[in-house]
């Protein structure tokens, strides 16, 4: 984060805990209809915020839980733009988001079971991106939360 973000956020109106509070909201646009706006677009404007959330671990872990709920919709769309925008989190912040790991693991072993939708592959992305940042397979970890 910039210095002058850094400083606008601590003394400006966006503190990092009016920022908390979009996260539920921010990822649950990932729900709308597809017809409203291409949901890649979306892809920047949620790493950006999770890039300014990112100093606060427990901030970044309410956005990450928020998404993560997402994975365990009906709808293949939906469950397929949460891990879709899960790895874009984890591109945008990777290293901040280890500490969320273990949360993670259950709705990546879930996600990875779903062979519709391209969902399986999306989530076989995602979890090879964990994996360079985690220096280490996560197929340990996904097969025991079975």
């Amino acid at each position: 984060m910039t210095d002058a973000l850094s400083l606008s956020l601590r003394a400006g109106f966006w503190s990092a805990q009016r920022l908390a509070k979009l996260s539920g909201p921010l990822a649950r646009q990932l729900e709308a209809p597809s017809s409203l706006f291409p949901v890649a677009t979306y892809f920047p404007l949620l790493s950006s915020f999770a890039e300014l959330v990112s100093a606060h671990e427990s901030h970044l872990k309410q956005l990450n839980a928020h998404v993560l709920h997402l994975t365990r919709s009906d709808d293949l769309r939906v469950k397929r733009n949460a891990v879709d925008a899960l790895d874009a989190l984890w591109a945008a912040v990777g290293d901040d988001m280890l500490a969320l790991v273990p949360e993670t693991t259950p709705f990546l072993a879930e996600a990875r079971e779903e062979t519709e939708g391209g969902v399986e592959a999306a989530t076989r992305r995602l979890i090879k991106r964990i994996e360079e940042h985690l220096g280490e397979d996560l197929d340990q970890y996904l097969d025991t939360t079975n």
